[in-house]
């Protein structure tokens, strides 16, 4: 039995051997053939027109299921003037209709989707707004393009001086002198059309008292820049533009109007912000002040439109 065992196992492992090396050289013809079958193709996607190899880093190829390459789409680059036009919608910013539906906005007034949806609306039932609306105050700043006849250095030593004089109030003040009970106090009288006028809005916002209202929760230049617009536009108001104020011309007043004005409305869009808004400790605070700011500013337009140019 001894000698019948040994050339069993002889047999077993040369056996092994065969089936082994078959095993490896099937193997690798496979692997050659693979290979040889790569090679034609990348050959034969070499000869199509319009194929490109990707040599960059992160780059890729499109391609279709029928192995079809797929050429890609490339935008061709604005013309100057679809540049500027693209630049005046982005800086009027979507009408609210736009931004709801999530379409881009032509920048008209109205916009072509809202006057789209007014002709669709017209002669039907549909309940639905049809105002194009524009939510930036950035939009409506008529001081932006204002011509100015000094430069700003002139008009920094101006308001400097002009600062310096307050305003003299011939009636009293209705209220604290805290943001809290003005904030309720001309919230009220807006809601209150008979309400007897025991003061004047006006008189309130040009002088300095409003400048201590707003310099807690707000910039202090805020309260000193609505101060001045306030003021100096009521006194082109009711002097016709004429005289002008001190030994300031009326060109020099206007200016600093104008100044001052555009200044309080490019600040207001981002004051408004939400992020803005949750970011403030005393947020009831911070929105009362808000609310007196625009307030002042929506006073100051009232004496405003139609002298800018």
């Amino acid at each position: 039995m001894e000698q019948l065992a040994y050339p069993l196992s002889t047999q077993t492992m040369e056996l092994d051997l065969q089936i082994s090396s078959a095993r490896s050289s099937s193997t690798h013809h496979q692997k050659r053939r693979k290979q040889q079958s790569q090679s034609r193709a990348k050959q034969e996607r070499g000869k199509r027109p319009g194929y490109s190899k990707a040599t960059s880093a992160g780059a890729f190829a499109c391609f279709s299921l029928a192995g079809n390459d797929v050429n890609m789409y490339h935008r061709s680059s604005f013309s100057t003037a679809r540049k500027e036009e693209v630049r005046g919608v982005r800086m009027k910013k979507a009408c609210l209709r736009c931004r709801l539906l999530k379409r881009a906005c032509s920048g008209d007034d109205p916009c072509k989707t809202c006057l789209a949806a007014a002709r669709a609306a017209a002669g039907t039932r549909a309940l639905m707004w049809m105002e194009c609306i524009r939510p930036s105050f950035q939009t409506m700043n008529i001081f932006e393009n204002a011509n100015s006849i000094i430069d700003q250095a002139r008009i920094s030593n101006i308001m400097e001086d002009l600062l310096q004089d307050d305003v003299s109030l011939d009636f009293h003040i209705p209220f604290a002198l805290n943001v809290e009970a003005a904030s309720s106090h001309l919230a009220s009288w807006l809601s209150d059309d008979y309400a007897p006028p025991t003061f004047s809005v006006v008189g309130i916002f040009s002088c300095s008292t409003n400048t201590n209202l707003l310099e807690n929760a707000l910039d202090p230049s805020l309260g000193r820049d609505l101060r001045l617009f306030v003021h100096l536009t009521t006194h082109l108001y009711t002097t016709g533009m004429q005289g002008g104020y001190q030994e300031y011309t009326h060109e020099e007043i206007r200016s600093v109007r104008d100044c001052v004005g555009n200044r309080l409305f490019r600040t207001l869009d981002p004051l408004l912000r939400p992020s803005e808004i949750e970011a403030s400790e005393d947020k009831l605070s911070k929105l009362r002040s808000l609310f007196l700011l625009l307030l002042g500013i929506t006073v100051g337009m009232r004496y405003t439109l139609g002298d800018v140019s």
